[in-house]
């Protein structure tokens, strides 16, 4: 979850922009209008977190099967199967 360095109203934000983009050099800022919310971080954050996110994503079907175990997937659901309906499943 992003931390935030400083929060701030939109008005603040109006009366002092060049001061948030000086805290916003030290971490993300929050501004809030009429209870909705912004963020305002450095672009090469906002990089940083995007190359952070794409680290662990699989790239290929093979990726995705790493570590699958089909015996381990078949002892989690295999109450599921031999189970008799109760009339309240959705297809």
């Amino acid at each position: 979850m992003l931390e935030f360095f400083a929060q701030m109203s939109s008005t603040e934000l109006n009366k002092t922009s060049g001061k948030v983009l000086d805290l916003a050099i030290e971490g993300p800022v929050r501004v809030i209008r009429r209870n909705q919310h912004f963020v305002i971080i450095r672009e090469e954050t906002l990089d940083n977190m995007l190359e952070a996110a794409k680290e662990n994503r699989p790239r290929t079907l093979q990726d995705m099967l790493v570590g699958y175990d089909s015996e381990k997937i078949k002892s989690l659901v295999g109450g599921f199967i031999s189970d008799e309906p109760a009339g309240k499943e959705i297809l």
